[in-house]
């Protein structure tokens, strides 16, 4: 079984065998590998920066080997900026704009790794609202949202919202 490592000051990740032997996985700055609760797969985001095409990869913890995960988007104007595990075959994801310093969220989607079906869970119009981070709480998912309350979009209102679980799967 392998693990991986993150490096929080250069966002590298890090492959460690059984052995303890370890080497260089991801040399962009990357999201932090998020654990399958099962613990056979982690996913992960790089590069993880500013106005910059990412990729969603799944990395295989039994095998040593990763995937990238496609998705159904544009992916010249979209891209994945958050993902965690609903289950074991499902992830939650905030998907939204490449461009813009207003554009640092998105809406959330669930994606099925079986069927490869994206789903959106949440539906704001336009950049006025985003969600910006996820997390799962028990049986609920948990989400930070920004709403821009100026027209020139400089201020924000931040909160946290939830929706249970059985709404996302």
């Amino acid at each position: 079984m392998y693990k991986l490592r993150y490096d929080d000051s250069s966002g590298f990740i890090y492959i460690v065998n059984e052995n303890r032997v370890e080497r260089l996985l991801e040399s962009h700055f990357s999201s932090k590998p998020a654990i399958s609760p099962d613990g056979t797969y982690a996913v992960y985001i790089t590069p993880l920066e500013w106005e910059v095409a990412s990729n969603l990869y799944k990395f295989d913890l039994e095998l040593g080997t990763k995937e990238e995960i496609r998705l159904d988007i544009d992916e010249t104007k979209y891209k994945v900026k958050d993902a965690v595990w609903i289950d074991d075959s499902h992830l939650a994801m905030i998907i939204g704009g490449i461009d813009g310093t207003i554009a640092i969220g998105g809406n959330i989607y669930r994606y099925d790794l079986e069927t490869e079906l994206l789903i959106p869970i949440t539906e704001y119009e336009d950049n006025r609202k985003q969600a910006i981070k996820l997390n799962i709480m028990e049986e609920l998912l948990v989400f930070d949202t920004i709403e821009y309350i100026d027209r020139s979009m400089s201020r924000f209102i931040r909160k946290q919202e939830e929706l249970p679980l059985i709404s996302a799967v």
